[in-house]
Protein backbone atom coordinates (compact mmCIF):
# COMPACT_ATOMS: atom_id res chain seq x y z
CA UNK A 1 0.00 0.00 0.00
CA UNK A 2 1.32 3.83 -1.17
CA UNK A 3 2.02 6.25 1.71
CA UNK A 4 -1.57 8.09 0.37
CA UNK A 5 -3.02 4.90 0.05
CA UNK A 6 -2.39 4.30 3.75
CA UNK A 7 -2.80 8.13 4.79
CA UNK A 8 -6.35 7.37 2.90
CA UNK A 9 -6.93 4.26 5.22
CA UNK A 10 -6.20 6.60 8.18
CA UNK A 11 -8.76 8.75 7.69
CA UNK A 12 -11.76 6.00 6.59
CA UNK A 13 -10.34 4.28 9.40
CA UNK A 14 -11.32 7.54 11.84
CA UNK A 15 -14.35 8.06 10.05
CA UNK A 16 -15.85 4.51 10.66
CA UNK A 17 -15.09 4.70 13.82
CA UNK A 18 -16.80 8.20 14.57
CA UNK A 19 -19.45 6.53 13.00
CA UNK A 20 -19.65 3.16 15.58
CA UNK A 21 -21.16 5.59 17.87
CA UNK A 22 -23.71 7.17 15.28
CA UNK A 23 -27.26 6.10 14.46
CA UNK A 24 -28.12 4.96 10.89
CA UNK A 25 -29.38 8.56 9.88
CA UNK A 26 -26.27 10.30 11.51
CA UNK A 27 -23.47 8.53 9.51
CA UNK A 28 -21.02 9.76 8.23
CA UNK A 29 -20.05 9.25 4.65
CA UNK A 30 -16.83 9.58 3.34
CA UNK A 31 -16.28 12.30 0.24
CA UNK A 32 -13.17 13.58 -0.75
CA UNK A 33 -14.60 17.05 -0.96
CA UNK A 34 -16.31 16.24 3.15
CA UNK A 35 -15.84 19.20 5.03
CA UNK A 36 -14.21 18.52 8.91
CA UNK A 37 -14.03 21.87 10.23
CA UNK A 38 -16.21 25.15 9.80
CA UNK A 39 -20.03 26.38 9.80
CA UNK A 40 -20.53 23.34 6.70
CA UNK A 41 -19.27 20.99 8.78
CA UNK A 42 -21.34 17.42 9.79
CA UNK A 43 -18.87 17.05 12.19
CA UNK A 44 -19.51 18.81 15.97
CA UNK A 45 -16.75 19.95 18.37
CA UNK A 46 -16.89 16.16 20.00
CA UNK A 47 -16.54 14.49 16.42
CA UNK A 48 -13.84 16.73 15.44
CA UNK A 49 -12.14 16.32 18.96
CA UNK A 50 -12.19 12.08 18.75
CA UNK A 51 -11.19 12.57 15.06
CA UNK A 52 -7.79 13.94 16.29
CA UNK A 53 -7.57 11.25 18.82
CA UNK A 54 -8.09 9.23 16.89
CA UNK A 55 -5.62 10.35 13.94
CA UNK A 56 -3.04 10.76 16.56
CA UNK A 57 -3.30 7.79 18.08
CA UNK A 58 -2.89 5.44 14.37
CA UNK A 59 -0.16 7.47 13.26
CA UNK A 60 1.65 6.94 16.55
CA UNK A 61 1.21 3.10 15.68
CA UNK A 62 2.05 3.63 12.24
CA UNK A 63 5.33 6.49 12.70
CA UNK A 64 6.32 4.64 16.35
CA UNK A 65 6.86 8.22 17.25
CA UNK A 66 4.20 10.80 19.27
CA UNK A 67 2.24 12.59 16.81
CA UNK A 68 0.28 15.92 17.74
CA UNK A 69 -2.09 16.97 14.85
CA UNK A 70 -3.85 19.83 17.08
CA UNK A 71 -0.96 21.35 18.97
CA UNK A 72 -2.18 25.13 18.55
CA UNK A 73 -5.18 26.75 17.96
CA UNK A 74 -4.15 29.12 15.25
CA UNK A 75 -2.64 25.75 13.20
CA UNK A 76 -6.76 25.80 12.23
CA UNK A 77 -6.81 29.00 10.58
CA UNK A 78 -6.62 29.97 6.75
CA UNK A 79 -5.83 26.92 4.82
CA UNK A 80 -5.37 23.98 7.55
CA UNK A 81 -5.31 20.37 7.39
CA UNK A 82 -8.80 19.61 9.15
CA UNK A 83 -10.54 21.71 5.71
CA UNK A 84 -11.59 18.87 3.62
CA UNK A 85 -10.90 15.09 4.14
CA UNK A 86 -8.64 15.48 0.93
CA UNK A 87 -6.45 18.26 2.72
CA UNK A 88 -6.24 15.76 5.78
CA UNK A 89 -4.86 13.27 3.49
CA UNK A 90 -2.39 15.21 2.03
CA UNK A 91 -1.13 16.62 5.03
CA UNK A 92 -1.30 12.93 6.62
CA UNK A 93 0.59 11.77 3.31
CA UNK A 94 2.79 14.09 3.72
CA UNK A 95 3.61 13.39 7.70
CA UNK A 96 3.91 9.41 6.57
CA UNK A 97 6.87 10.22 3.96
CA UNK A 98 8.56 12.48 6.68
CA UNK A 99 8.24 9.63 9.37
CA UNK A 100 8.67 6.27 7.24
CA UNK A 101 7.14 3.45 9.06
CA UNK A 102 8.70 0.75 11.01
CA UNK A 103 6.34 -1.26 11.43
CA UNK A 104 5.11 -1.53 7.77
Amino acid sequence: MGTAERAKSVVLDALDALNEDKATDEQINFTDDLILMGPDSILDSLDLINLIIFLEERLNELTDKPVQLAIDPASFEGNHPFQTTSTLIEFITTLLIAEPSENG
